[in-house]
């Protein structure tokens, strides 16, 4: 948190962002609770230390902003500032972790190694250049290793792709589920005796594709990519090779070239201009055949909200110039279509109308987040040509980089297909799977019901039962092998509480007299057993506080009671103290109280508190009450008289005063 002081005549003004209850994460993509469980099950959380939120300022600070928050905390954590010589020990202790941030923080090379390695690249010899170098070419060295270290440990992720996609005729297995006339006829004869083995139909391959691309970077802003298709339909076989050379030639204008060698070579000119930040041009020309000039391609699109973009794409199909494709093939009309996209946090939809000279189709796709880890699609179709098409899937996320999804496909000039997808690390292998020749809808609902619910049960019941077994196995070892340095972080915390707790009584006293920002209460950790509908308790002066759940590693909920400013802790300057009622809470209590001016007196100087984005648990009078756990912060406040609530997720930045955290119970 950090502490801003200003006049203004509206008590709210410092906030700026009042329209919403907490400022945003920096991006919720990146929040993954795969890479929360992988840094927890390897200790990362238990054993690091975060400079920045020592010294409570943003990973983007600068030097003033990190020196005004070290003079600040100087204040509270200096060792003089204290008289007992125990209050001095527990500051000198705490004061040379602030020395040690800002230290390397204020130092460049220091600051920018702590960066990119952590902690543990600050003990490590950096001899890669002669000690005359400038801090720009030590930077420029360090940018070179960094890259060179990030390449070798992502190189599967990035440089490589295949694909491996075998079709499978299964028609023959699944005709008991078709109707009558659609079943094939069969020859009686005479019946002889069968086996279990007759019985059994094994499904046909009718196809296989394999795919595989690389990519290289020749020169910064270029790129070559090569990507190779084989493909094998009942024994006949082909191939293709497509290679792209792609080159960004401003951030605005960037062309890639593609050529393809093989049964259907074809040159290909692209280039698109980002005319502005919410417009866009592209343009395509593609070569496949001498015989006529090359079908063309433009899309115009804009973006007419922060979510929904537009686009408008015209194709000129085969045509001639004099003589010069007067007898084409004509399997390419012309045709123009019209598309909507739309982006939101847990969806994505994409519609799509088009005319041509010979079609008119239209489209709708939905991309739904059901879970963190599952996401359902829809599409529907419908074509003068190809008739309707509709399917229907999910996909779930099983570890940080695989899925597996399945779909059901149905068209009427396709029949019903049961699509299985997995992916790995840039790798795919789909399986389609031929159920019915001619399009059924029962058979579709049978076909997708059926594997979707055994899907279900199979993830519920026994995937994910082991998945949380064996990362409760982990952290129960890291948390035992941790446990000094977790019992460390603590006493750290408690010692950093009392020492704010003269400033803040201090600060509390003079809040309240002018109805400032005082903080009741606040809970950080793991509150998915902790109601939230408590704030009746804050009200007419009630000492009855937020239940506390207690747990740490088995779980167990205890429910206790403390008064709201006499068993608890303060923070100067909205400095988070955290104290608990047993070694082993899931959810820490404490009070935050800071500064604010009364509606009544214009130009009172206030301080507003400002939480920036990084776990809370690094923040002096914070640790982590549940390692491996979701946490989070929830605050009660009043101001001017008025209750206030907000709750916040681990890494999530906050900012109080807000008209938005204004309680509806008063």
């Amino acid at each position: 948190m950090s502490a801003s002081t200003t006049y203004a005549q509206d008590p709210y003004a410092s906030s700026t962002r009042d329209s919403t209850a907490s400022l945003p994460a920096v991006d919720e993509k990146e929040r993954d609770e795969f890479d929360e469980a992988e840094k927890d099950e390897n200790g990362v959380g238990a054993t690091s230390v975060d400079y920045y939120a020592i010294l409570n300022v943003p990973k983007e600070a600068t030097d003033d902003e990190i020196k005004n928050s070290y003079r600040r905390l100087g204040l509270v954590y200096h060792p003089d500032k204290h008289q007992t010589p125990e209050l001095r020990a527990i500051a000198s202790d705490r004061f040379q972790s602030i020395q040690r941030a800002y230290d390397v923080l204020t130092d460049p090379t220091k600051r920018y190694v702590y960066d990119a390695y952590g902690e543990k690249g600050l003990s490590h010899s950096w001899d890669v250049g002669p000690r005359l170098q400038t801090p720009d070419e030590i930077r420029a060295e360090y940018e070179r290793k960094m890259q060179r270290d990030r390449e070798t440990e992502v190189e599967n992720l990035v440089k490589s792709r295949g694909e491996i996609q075998v079709t499978l005729n299964a028609t023959r297995l699944f005709e008991p589920l078709l109707q009558p006339s659609r079943r094939r006829p069969r020859v009686t004869s005479r019946r002889e005796p069968r086996s279990i083995v007759d019985y059994l139909v094994m499904p046909e391959f009718t196809q296989a594709v394999v795919k595989h691309s690389w990519q290289a970077t020749i020169q910064p802003g270029t790129t070559f990519n090569v990507q190779g298709t084989a493909v094998a339909r009942n024994g006949i076989g082909s191939c293709n090779i497509l290679g792209t050379l792609r080159h960004s030639y401003s951030p605005k204008l960037w062309g890639e070239l593609t050529s393809g060698l093989g049964e259907n070579p074809m040159v290909q000119l692209k280039l698109v201009n980002n005319i502005t930040p919410d417009n866009f041009v592209t343009a395509a020309a593609t070569q496949s055949s001498l015989n006529s000039p090359p079908p063309l391609l433009f899309v115009i699109g804009r973006r007419l909200t922060p979510q929904i973009t537009g686009y408008l794409t015209y194709r000129t199909g085969e045509y001639n110039i004099g003589n010069w494709g007067l007898y084409g093939t004509g399997r390419e009309p012309s045709g123009v279509s019209l598309g909507v996209i739309s982006r939101g946090e847990k969806s994505h939809i994409v519609t799509d109308i088009q005319l041509s000279t010979n079609n008119v189709a239209g489209s709708i796709a939905l991309v739904q987040a059901v879970s963190k880890n599952v996401r359902a699609r829809l599409s529907l179709g419908a074509s003068t040509n190809m008739g309707m098409t509709y399917s229907v899937g999910l996909d779930q996320r099983v570890t940080k980089h695989s899925r597996v999804g399945m779909s059901v496909d149905c068209a009427t000039a396709g029949g019903v297909s049961l699509r299985l997808r997995y992916t790995s690390v840039g790798q795919k292998f789909t399986l389609p799977i031929i159920i019915s020749p001619q399009m059924d809808v029962r058979v579709s609902v049978l076909v997708g019901v059926v594997p979707l619910f055994a899907g279900w049960a199979l993830d519920q019941l026994l995937v994910t039962p082991l998945r949380r077994r064996s990362r409760q196995e982990k952290l129960t070892k890291i948390r035992l092998d941790n446990a000094e340095m977790l019992a460390k972080r603590k006493k750290e915390a408690e010692d950093a509480v009392q020492l704010m707790k003269d400033t803040t009584a201090r600060k509390l006293e003079a809040e309240e007299g002018k109805g400032g920002l005082v903080i009741i209460q606040a809970l950080y950790g793991n509150l998915e057993s902790v109601n939230p509908n408590h704030l009746s308790n804050f009200l007419f002066g009630s000492t009855s506080a937020i239940p506390v759940v207690n747990g740490h590693s088995n779980g167990g909920v205890n429910e206790t009671a403390a008064t709201n400013r006499s068993s608890s802790t303060s923070a100067e300057s909205g400095k988070a103290g955290a104290e608990s009622s047993s070694h082993n809470s899931k959810a820490e209590s404490s009070i935050l109280p800071g500064s604010s001016p009364s509606i009544p007196k214009p130009k009172v100087e206030y301080i507003d508190v400002t939480i920036p984005v990084q776990s809370l648990s690094s923040l002096l009078g914070f640790y982590d009450p549940c390692l491996g756990e979701v946490k989070k912060l929830r605050v009660v406040y009043r101001f001017q008289g008025k209750l206030h609530f907000v709750e916040v997720d681990d890494t999530s930045q906050m900012a109080a005063p807000l008209r938005a955290h204004m309680s509806d119970i008063q």
